[in-house]
């Protein structure tokens, strides 16, 4: 089976192939990731994807070029894939869809 998938904000296509449940993981993944259309903050629609590296490591996020807020992704431990940061460490929903802005310097 192959299936051609078009992101909600109309952006991106994903091209999947397998069978069925091949292809709704990979929809899965493709939507949990690509299918972020606003900024929950300010409703902007001016997202850009983002990866810094700092002391070799990669950080993935989504943000909001009108405000500076942003979506982080964690990367999971098996199966080289990303998933939102929705949640603190402590397993706690974050406001605002998991949507932040760097304020500074932690303490």
């Amino acid at each position: 089976m192959k299936v051609k998938y078009l992101s909600v904000n109309k952006r991106l296509t994903l091209e999947a192939e397998g069978d069925v449940k091949e292809v709704f993981e990979q929809l899965a993944v493709f939507d949990e990731i690509f299918n972020e259309s606003i900024c929950p903050v300010n409703e902007s629609n001016n997202i850009a994807f983002r990866v810094r590296e700092i002391d070799s490591n990669k950080y993935y996020e989504i943000y909001d070029r009108d405000s500076g807020h942003a979506l982080g992704f964690g990367q999971t431990k098996v199966g080289n894939n990303l998933f939102p940061r929705r949640k603190d460490k402590e397993g706690n929903w974050l406001p605002n869809k998991g949507w932040t802005k760097w304020s500074g310097k932690e303490s």
